[in-house]
């Protein structure tokens, strides 16, 4: 993760956390991890775990992140879910959530990544919130509880990371620990070691993990046992069927706008691109995407496919569009095409899966003909 070196300037007693810290296993026992069990967190930048304290019970890998409503995936995260289940390791998730108040956004981020969860039910989803927050600090809470429901909702455990200013800056505290008691994994670093030094601890209440080192590479260490969560605990966990509040609009100065929201339901045609709809419908691209998570899941680089519907403006809105052809020449590839005709690889091969019949591992031969639209 990215936190930033915590303040270091509140302590827990030393002997009062070393009460929380539990006894390692035999080594050749099956790993299970516990209270003072130690492990890692990785994003793309370490996409091989490696056992840091030579003792990991468990890791945690980044599924992917929304920074104000533009989502990104992570490449390396499936694999490294199957690197830690090969190694024994509880494995867990996070995902980096930089929506400051916009709740909006923040469905439509967990929305899309929690379809990707590799890891059982009843396992950690971990809300990184450390960028982005506004300087509405109630909002601000409101949207991280909101985001925590949403794991809870989904059948996992819901935890929030962060370091200790920056919780303290924006967040109401206190708010998450009565929704989520002890979910809180905090970050504040000691100078080095692969071994907690608790007399850096940054104390505060509700914190079930401690982020204690980042250099190399971030070290964890659990003071709880809640990294058993989907394995020897809360194993039981499914969806639930609760309904979650919606969220809300953000209310305004009740100024008049010239142009009302008109709800349409606009069908993708063959050859559409989400700047086509966009200028057709009068609404911005970003807008068709948080209205259609359903479709995009909040990435403004989803495939859309003829057929698909969307929620949009009625601002005259036209389907008509114009077919052209292509005869591919010697030496055309797919990327050179795309570039040609400015539509993305995507979008073409959607509007010639007679041509592109294996997708984008086709081989194209010159004189076929494939079709865009304007």
């Amino acid at each position: 993760m990215d936190a930033k070196k915590a303040l270091k300037d509140s302590f827990l007693p030393l002997a009062i956390v070393a009460g929380m810290v539990g006894v390692g296993l035999a080594i050749n026992q099956p790993v299970h991890a516990a209270k003072g069990d130690l492990g890692t967190d990785v994003a793309k930048y370490q996409p091989q775990l490696t056992n840091n304290s030579g003792d990991d019970k468990f890791s945690f890998a980044q599924v992917g992140g929304s920074v104000h409503g533009w989502t990104y995936e992570q490449a390396p995260y499936s694999n490294q879910i199957y690197q830690g289940q090969a190694m024994n390791y509880h494995m867990h998730n996070y995902i980096w959530l930089e929506t400051g108040a916009n709740q909006t956004q923040t469905k439509a981020a967990l929305d899309h990544f929690l379809s990707e969860i590799k890891t059982p039910y009843g396992s950690i989803v971990a809300i990184d919130y450390e960028a982005g927050a506004t300087g509405d600090k109630e909002a601000n809470t409101a949207n991280v509880i909101y985001a925590m429901q949403l794991v809870k909702q989904a059948g996992f455990t819901p935890m929030l990371y962060s370091y200790k200013p920056y919780l303290q800056a924006h967040i109401n505290v206190d708010e998450v620990l009565k929704e989520f008691p002890n979910s809180l994994w905090i970050a504040g670093y000691q100078r080095s070691g692969n071994q907690p030094d608790y007399n850096c601890f940054p104390s505060m209440n509700g914190v079930a993990m401690w982020q204690f080192n980042d250099s190399p590479r971030d070290l964890d260490v659990d003071l709880t046992g809640i990294t058993d969560n989907g394995y020897t605990k809360n194993t039981n966990d499914n969806p639930a069927n609760e309904p979650i509040a919606e969220p809300q609009p953000v209310k305004t100065d009740n100024k008049p706008v010239a142009n009302k929201w008109n709800p349409i339901t606009y069908t993708v045609q063959s050859g559409d691109t989400l700047t086509s709809i966009s200028r057709k419908t009068g609404d911005k691209d970003w807008t068709i995407v948080l209205n259609n998570p359903n479709v995009f899941g909040g990435n403004l680089n989803h495939t859309i496919y003829p057929g698909q519907k969307l929620l949009v403006n009625n601002n005259h809105v036209s389907n008509k569009l114009k077919q052209y052809n292509y005869v591919i020449k010697s030496g055309d590839t797919l990327s050179g095409i795309s570039s040609k005709l400015g539509d993305r690889m995507a979008t073409i091969i959607a509007n010639n899966t007679s041509v592109f019949k294996h997708g984008m591992n086709t081989r194209i031969y010159p004189g076929q003909v494939i079709h865009y639209y304007r």
